[in-house]
């Protein structure tokens, strides 16, 4: 027996955080027991379901502690550790046994209950400063998203909601508890670390929290998105550099520099293909655009190349559609998805998306009607669409050169005129958003 319990006190090498895990365990104890009120204390978030699960399924038994309890305590945030991080499935079950409050089978209320907290655990901006944690409130929250993803995981065959949720995680969104995990490995170990792959949460734009714009992004809509698409599109170039020399205005200014930019809103500039490429044309970042049509259809498409008014299709390996109302699912993801053409006598003009040859969505040269064909609606009229950039304060500035340079040479060359410059000042022009060729306009 006494050999049992020298083995058994031994320290052993269980994790790499070992060492963190024993302060944390010392600093929830109380002269050396481990103390309910404290436990509860340090890992106070989002969810009181997950304090209390985490507590009864795992310590509620070392409350009468003795000399081998710090040992018990590492080994069981290991299990903790490695399950809520594993690259298995098992990991979604985990991490919905430890949110949900242990009624079975789960029922809508409590599944939606659970997406709002894994949101609101994902919006946790955590940053390390002088071994400091900083939580950043999200704001502009939408619980429209939230009731969209319930609705199509209810569509889904089968009759136990839980596993039709999981089952639509691994197909859609697969980062669903990211912001989670890497809030149960801060807690138990002082590190923050991303747990499944490089994801960044960026800030609310600040044309978000505006009671005037009214735009469509919003917290949740930005969460759900920057832990889906590609990292291209959250981590910009130079995001976090001071301009010395920026025209832009503080607040634009401010904003630019640590998430993304609304470069068009047809709300405050208007449904037309024109004004769309006046405001989108020379930014040469990524982009992610918001499209709402009469029918409630709500889509998303990530572009990772310029806009380009062209005949052939354009975009790189990281496109994707996806749909984010009524239901919320990846529609495409594939490279030359997106074409764009304002005039053409041989060509289609409008706005197409999709690789195939029959496009996912067409949106005629007004934007005014679309076709919706992966769901076989016809005659929908465009509501609204926005368009943000992702490219941080140089692709702003960027573009705000390239406009006035844009500028200056259509002004120099309407005063000079030379023999066959006309398709070279037409270029020019419409690289400025001025349309030419007028009577081509009803031309297909």
């Amino acid at each position: 027996m006494g050999n049992s319990q020298s083995s058994s006190a031994k320290t052993k090498i269980l994790s790499p955080y070992q060492e963190k895990i024993i302060e944390i365990y010392q600093s929830i104890c109380d002269v050396g027991i481990l103390s309910k009120a404290k436990f509860q204390d340090h890992f106070k978030g989002p969810s009181d379901t997950v304090t209390k699960n985490l507590f009864d399924r795992f310590f509620i038994d070392l409350l009468n502690s003795d000399s081998t309890t710090s040992n018990l305590f590492v080994e069981r945030v290991q299990f903790i550790l490695d399950s809520v991080q594993s690259t298995e499935d098992e990991h979604y079950s985990f991490c919905m046994d430890i949110l949900s409050d242990g009624n079975q089978p789960i029922n809508k209320e409590e599944l939606e209950r659970i997406i709002n907290e894994c949101r609101e655990f994902g919006m946790m901006n955590l940053e390390d400063d002088e071994n400091e944690t900083k939580v950043e409130e999200q704001v502009s929250n939408d619980d429209s998203l939230s009731k969209a993803i319930l609705e199509t995981c209810e569509k889904i065959p089968g009759d136990d909601l839980r596993e039709k949720f999981i089952k639509w995680c691994k197909l859609n969104f697969n980062k669903m508890f990211l912001g989670f995990q890497t809030w149960i490995v801060y807690k138990f170990t002082n590190v923050i670390t991303i747990t499944r792959s490089g994801t960044e949460i960026l800030p609310v734009p600040f044309e978000c929290k505006s009671e005037k714009s009214k735009v469509q992004l919003n917290g949740t809509l930005l969460w759900f998105l920057c832990s889906l698409i590609p990292s291209c599109f959250t981590r910009m170039e130079n995001k976090y550099k001071l301009s010395e020399d920026s025209e832009l205005d503080d607040q634009a200014e401010e904003n630019a520099k640590y998430t993304w930019n609304l470069l068009y809103d047809s709300n405050q500039h208007g449904l037309s293909l024109n004004r769309f490429k006046h405001k989108v044309m020379s930014y040469k970042s990524p982009t992610v655009s918001i499209i709402t049509f009469s029918g409630g259809v709500q889509v998303v498409l990530t572009l990772d190349q310029p806009w380009n008014d062209s005949p052939t299709k354009f975009g790189g390996p990281y496109c994707m559609l996806i749909e984010i109302s009524p239901h919320v699912k990846i529609i495409e993801a594939n490279a030359s998805m997106v074409y764009l053409k304002e005039l053409g006598r041989a060509v289609p003009t409008g706005l197409l998306i999709g690789s195939d040859s029959r496009a996912k969505i067409s949106i005629d040269k007004d934007l005014s009607t679309a076709q919706i064909n992966y769901k076989h609606l016809i005659d929908e009229s465009v509501d609204r669409m926005e368009v943000w950039g992702c490219g941080g304060v140089v692709a702003i500035k960027s573009q705000a050169e390239q406009k006035k340079w844009e500028s200056r040479e259509i002004e120099k060359r309407k005063k000079v005129k030379l023999p066959g410059q006309w398709d070279q000042d037409k270029t020019i022009l419409e690289m400025g958003g001025v349309t030419v060729n007028h009577s081509q306009r009803g031309d297909m």
